[in-house]
C-alpha cells in the first residue's frame, strides 16, 4: 500500500513538473517590426504609348499604411495587362497620405480583364507584385471618391508565404488584456509579424514549413511572455492558442 501511494504521488508530481510554461522577462514595450529590406533590382518599366490604345481608366492608389514610413520620391508603381506595361506613376502626397495616380491604357478586348499592380519601394529595395485585386474597366475612376487601398504586402517577393494566425487567449491568464498589448511571431530572433490581441496575426515567411514562436507583451505585467511550443506555418489560415 505504501509503495502504491508513493507511486501515485511521484506520478502526479512528475506530470506537473513536466508541463511546459511560457517564460516571462520584464521589459518595456517592445518595438517589434518585420524587416522588409531586400535586394531586388529597380525595374526598368517603359511608359506606354497612348496612341496605341483606344480607352483608359484611372486609379488613385493610396499606399498601404505599413509601407508609408519607407516611401520616398524614388518609388515607382505600374500596372500591367497581359504582361504589357499600361501605366506608370510616381508618389504624390506627404505624411501618412501617399498616393499613386495611374492612367491605365487599354483596348476593347481588355474589358474586365484582371490587371497586375507592381510597386517598387526604393528604400527597401523590394518589388511587390499583386494580381487579382483589380479589373480593367474603360473610362472608370477608382480612388477619387474614397480611398483605394491595395494590399501590396501580399505581393512581397521577400516573404511570398503568408499565414493568417487566429491567436486565442486562455480564460485564465496571469493578467488582464490591455489595448496596448502586443502579439508577435518570431523565427529565431527575427520578427515575422505583429498584431494586437483580437486581431489576425499575419506571419511572413520566405517558404512554407517554418517553425514560429509566439511572444506576448503585457502592459499590465510590464514584460514579455514567450510560448514554450513552436508552431509550423505553411500559408492559409491557422487557429492557435497562446500559452502562459
Amino acid at each position: 500500500m505504501l509503495m502504491v501511494a508513493l507511486t501515485l504521488v511521484w506520478g502526479c508530481k512528475s506530470d506537473k513538473d513536466n508541463k511546459a510554461y511560457s517564460t516571462f522577462v520584464a521589459s518595456e514595450a517592445p518595438d517589434w517590426k518585420v524587416d522588409w529590406t531586400s535586394n531586388d533590382a529597380r525595374p526598368s518599366w517603359t511608359d506606354p504609348n497612348p496612341s496605341l490604345f483606344e480607352t483608359s481608366m484611372i486609379i488613385m492608389v493610396k499606399l498601404q499604411d505599413e509601407l508609408v514610413p519607407y516611401s520616398t520620391d524614388e518609388d515607382i508603381m505600374s500596372v500591367f495587362i497581359n504582361n504589357e506595361c499600361r501605366a506608370i506613376s510616381r508618389p504624390d502626397g506627404e505624411g501618412k497620405d501617399i498616393y499613386f495616380i495611374l492612367n491605365i491604357h487599354g483596348n476593347d478586348i481588355d474589358r474586365e480583364v484582371l490587371f497586375t499592380l507592381n510597386y517598387y519601394c526604393a528604400s527597401l529595395k523590394q518589388l511587390f507584385t499583386v494580381s487579382e485585386e483589380g479589373r480593367y474597366k474603360a473610362e472608370k475612376n477608382y480612388g477619387t471618391d474614397k480611398d483605394y487601398i491595395v494590399p501590396i504586402l501580399k505581393g512581397s517577393t521577400k516573404y511570398p508565404v503568408q499565414t493568417q494566425l487566429q491567436v486565442g487567449l486562455p480564460e485564465l491568464k496571469p493578467f488582464e488584456t490591455s489595448p496596448n498589448d502586443l502579439i508577435a511571431a518570431f523565427v529565431g530572433n527575427e520578427c515575422r509579424g505583429v498584431c494586437k490581441p483580437g486581431e489576425t496575426l499575419t506571419v511572413y515567411s520566405p517558404q512554407a514549413g517554418e517553425s514560429v514562436q509566439l511572444r506576448y507583451y503585457s502592459e499590465q505585467m510590464k514584460g514579455i511572455y514567450t510560448s514554450p511550443h513552436n508552431i509550423q506555418v505553411a500559408g492559409g489560415i491557422q487557429n492557435v492558442m497562446m500559452e502562459f
